[in-house]
């Protein structure tokens, strides 16, 4: 069975439900789906459904490379570098290992190409091994942070 993958804004019809599911995920999903920064340039959230009901999500935000971080950005061949974010992820426990967390993140390198990104980046916890592996086997490259017990996973595109 195929999850198709929707690209909605804040107040789609289906936003009430995608912030239940995500609540089933973590709370740190929820927070990232509703957040705001100055930094982000646009923003997508991707949703997988099933009959017609959220069972996964990625929001991939676009920024100049850095300036989440407090960095100078980077210009390289006289351009400043964009790249693309995912700052939210996950998978309704229930339908995981399904191929769906995979669909998301190759929707987001997709999408990242589109708007002219120079990488992909992400976070993640540890402790997320399912996270790890398949980033891990979709070529990204691993920088452990410096400020806690996190990896940032990086795709050049």
């Amino acid at each position: 069975m195929g999850y198709p993958i929707i690209e909605i804004e804040h107040g789609h019809k289906i936003w009430g439900s995608l912030l239940e599911a995500a609540t089933t995920i973590d709370e740190a999903t929820v927070r990232q789906l509703t957040m705001e920064m100055d930094w982000i340039k646009s923003s997508h959230i991707l949703v997988a459904v099933s009959d017609g009901q959220p069972v996964g999500v990625l929001r991939l935000v676009t920024q100049r490379l850095g300036e989440d971080e407090d960095r100078p950005t980077i210009v390289f061949r006289g351009e400043t570098l964009i790249e693309g974010k995912v700052i939210a992820f996950g998978v309704v426990p229930e339908v995981r290992r399904r191929g769906i967390g995979r669909a998301l993140q190759e929707k987001a390198v997709e999408l990242a190409r589109e708007e002219g990104c120079y990488q992909l980046r992400s976070r993640s916890w540890y402790h997320s091994q399912a996270n790890f592996h398949l980033k891990m086997t979709m070529g990204s490259g691993i920088q452990p942070s410096l400020k806690d017990d996190s990896v940032y996973f990086v795709i050049v595109l």
